[in-house]
């Protein structure tokens, strides 16, 4: 069995696990340019025990970057590993807490230099993980910066021959009034938000959380569902973010106290990202969702975040083609996004 932990101790990558010094992961994290939600360690941990969920044996191998000894840099990286054919466990499936791979970001003060170097060594070691352990492919992902810059990242797996499909980022620019991010929202929306905040009795559920009400939306969003989508942790992993301060729940109850919907969000300094959704099913003609996310805005502009994610915006022409439901559910989040960001998806052949 390939131990992945001895690739990532290549002389020519200087390094430390995260399992052994989260504090320089967050010391990393809160010095970044922009501190986006995926690499937060509680994201990363929930993204984890998710996957986990649906079984196999996962290690997580994520790592911070040094230079000089000192760190720059953070890189969250997770290897999957299954009985292949003769039964015999291996390495499948290479990503980032069951996302494709995300680039290394790297501090604000790190010289470009040392971070294509350390990103070219990262590129490099992934690839090899992958070619000794008899995989056909491995994906990644890429994200523009703030400029709208492609990253290195991006160009040097094109270089080596990725293949590349186009994702679509919902967004709201959070450093608007609130009254012009409003008058942007699909015109049919507008009165439906003052209809739903006039309907529902909204609360927000912050720090240091609460675990009667976490639990009546756990229930809700089973009963929605038709049944436990996912793991216990994942959804205590949730409530501990936001004991943390990291997240927020949003109630809507009706005038008799009952809970009809609500909205999960994580938020770190710069962004905010729509996680969860539970609505009470025989009320979907009425404005629940809309009333959530306006309120939704409020609390991350009140956070000083500067974005919101609101999540992908899905078309049939996708690969794979999104469901009808995921479709509607997209259509129905770009009506608030005043933004729509590329998010490019790296197939990478060994």
């Amino acid at each position: 069995m390939i131990d992945v932990r001895a690739f990532l101790n290549d002389p020519q990558l200087e390094l430390i696990a995260l399992r052994d010094c989260p504090d320089s992961w967050g010391h990393v994290y809160q010095n970044l340019p922009y501190r986006s939600v995926s690499y937060s360690p509680y994201s990363m941990k929930y993204q984890l025990a998710y996957h986990e969920g649906f079984g196999g044996r996962w290690q997580d191998v994520s790592c911070v970057l040094l230079s000089g000894g000192e760190p720059v840099g953070i890189w969250p990286l997770t290897a999957t590993y299954g009985p292949n054919y003769e039964g015999v466990t291996n390495l499948i499936h290479l990503s980032s807490q069951g996302n494709p791979v995300r680039q290394p970001l790297f501090l604000a003060k790190c010289p470009r230099s040392t971070a294509k170097k350390i990103t070219k060594k990262c590129f490099n070691v992934a690839t090899k993980i992958a070619f000794q352990a008899g995989m056909q492919s491995w994906k990644s992902m890429a994200v523009c910066d703030g400029i709208g810059a492609l990253p290195y990242w991006h160009r040097l797996s094109m270089a080596n021959g990725a293949q590349c499909e186009t994702r679509h980022d919902l967004y709201v620019d959070l450093s608007q009034p609130t009254d012009k991010i409003k008058s942007q929202f699909r015109k049919s929306y507008r009165g439906i938000v003052n209809v739903g905040e006039r309907e529902w009795d909204v609360n927000i559920i912050s720090s240091p959380g609460c675990e009667k009400v976490w639990d009546e939306f756990r229930n809700l969003h089973a009963q929605v569902a038709g049944r436990v989508t996912r793991s216990r942790e994942s959804w205590d992993i949730q409530h501990d973010m936001i004991a943390a301060d990291c997240a927020f729940l949003i109630t809507l109850r009706d005038k008799g106290g009952q809970l009809v919907g609500g909205g999960f969000f994580v938020a770190s300094d710069d962004e905010g990202s729509y996680a969860v959704g539970a609505y009470n099913r025989d009320l979907f003609d009425r404005p629940l969702g809309h009333a959530v996310q306006m309120h939704a805005i409020r609390e991350l502009k009140g956070r000083g975040c500067k974005w919101y994610c609101l999540g992908e915006r899905g078309y049939p022409g996708q690969t794979p083609k999104p469901t009808e439901k995921e479709l509607n559910i997209s259509h129905f989040k770009e009506g608030f996004s005043t933004h729509v960001f590329p998010r490019f998806e790296l197939t990478h052949t060994t």
